[in-house]
């Protein structure tokens, strides 16, 4: 079955299948009570071990085949969107396991999935676990309790295959393109010397497989993570250990703030790269170098041409850029974003959500008195005002969190 088909099958029963309504701050009580629902003639479900504050953390067995793939995500606790698309990925199994393509998958894999790796970062919706580790730098110490789970899943079932699903922080545009970064996929290194062996070429082939199905989503939207070996990291150990890891990294669709549209990648892309796996159909290596390295280049915001002022004092007209950082309320499990500065000056290799004539608009900073540069810093959340002509043309903006996002408040000066 040829990658088209295929794709236009998995499209039709994602659309039909696709778990209604799942939070984008997903908890592990959230979690689990959706894997209790699962039959369990399917889904085979056990305890891996417990987190640092000794939550349960389960994997689940699927299928019977000889080859198995480890799959697992939300190690980093505030990377939700692969574990919501885990959840569609099991309804279609689910509800469309008489077909030809799942009952391929299960007869020739075995699928051994670990939903949710950090519940006790998921739970404050936070990069590192509660020790402050990021467990995706402790695959050689092993120091962390979900490390040790990660690592004890592979050598139980010596898997071939694995999948390490991720976010990535909006910021990034596919290589100089001007189109922000939708799923960004890696073959990790194996060594400082970056070389390819047969585990790097065969993981290059899966990372291709997958990213063919996504461009029937995410055209030219697909980026790849430049080379960098790092070898406390999860993915570049798997090599070394035999597995084929490959790396997708959820990204940004613009205007898509709860990465609906790559959730829906991350469940197409997974399941028919599974099949074709299954099938032993990868296509070759050469189709995984056609993606362009990633490039820091996105921001949600741009003003072109704006007045600026540090306090009181004019600095002059000039471009500047804010990107999105998430701002948690943990006791109402609700997210909103905050305002970074991203840049100031020449903004013009920057693609943005969201870019605006800045002639009849002010950017006003407010500097503390204690700062020894008396400028605002980039990367750093901002605090400042933005006034227009009109009336209601009025945003201030404190610690990062603005009192009106600016497509709103500015509409009329979009360009």
């Amino acid at each position: 079955m040829s990658i088209l088909r295929t794709f236009q099958t998995l499209d039709n029963w994602y659309t039909e299948h696709r778990v209604a309504d799942v939070p984008y701050w997903i908890t592990q009580n959230y979690l689990y009570q959706k894997l209790d629902e699962l039959p369990k003639d399917i889904f085979k479900q056990e305890i891996a071990g417990e987190s640092t504050e000794r939550r349960h953390i389960r994997y689940i067995t699927l299928g019977s085949g000889s080859t198995g793939v480890l799959i697992w995500s939300q190690m980093h606790g505030d990377e939700p969107t692969a574990t919501r698309a885990l959840l569609d990925m099991f309804a279609i199994i689910k509800n469309q396991r008489d077909s030809e393509i799942i009952k391929t998958i299960l007869s020739k894999l075995t699928l051994y999935i670990l939903p949710m790796l950090n519940p006790d970062g998921a739970e404050r919706f936070t990069r590192r676990t509660v020790m402050g580790i990021d467990m995706n730098r402790d695959a050689l110490a092993l120091r962390t309790p979900e490390a040790r789970i990660l690592k004890s899943v592979r050598d139980t079932y010596n898997v071939q295959w694995a999948y390490s699903l991720h976010d990535q922080e909006p910021r990034y545009t596919v290589g100089g393109t001007g189109k922000a970064a939708g799923i960004s996929l890696l073959a990790a290194a194996s060594n400082w010397e970056l070389s390819v062996n047969e585990v790097r070429r065969d993981t290059m082939r899966l990372a291709a497989c997958i990213g063919e199905y996504i461009k029937n989503i995410i055209p030219d939207q697909i980026g790849r993570y430049e080379d960098a070996f790092e070898p406390r990291a999860f993915g570049e150990a798997m090599h070394s250990w035999g597995a084929r890891s490959v790396l997708i990294e959820s990204g940004y669709i613009p205007g898509d703030r709860h990465r609906e549209i790559v959730r829906q990648a991350n469940t197409i892309g997974i399941l028919g790269s599974l099949f074709h796996l299954a099938n032993n159909e990868l296509p070759q290596d050469d189709l995984y170098h056609t993606f362009p390295i990633n490039r820091k280049y996105f921001a949600e915001y741009m003003f072109k041409n704006v007045a600026i002022y540090f306090n009181d004092t004019y600095a002059g007209t000039q471009d500047v850029s804010f990107h999105l950082e998430y701002n948690p309320q943990n006791e109402k499990k609700n997210l909103s974003y905050k305002l970074c500065l991203t840049e100031i000056g020449d903004c013009s290799t920057y693609t943005a959500s969201y870019v605006f004539n800045g002639l009849k608009l002010k950017l006003r900073f407010s500097i503390d008195s204690g700062s020894t540069s008396r400028l605002p810093v980039i990367d750093k959340e901002v605090n400042c005002e933005i006034t227009g002509t009109g009336e209601d043309e009025h945003i201030s903006v404190a610690d990062g969190v603005p009192a009106g996002y600016p497509e709103n408040v500015f509409a009329k000066h979009l360009l």
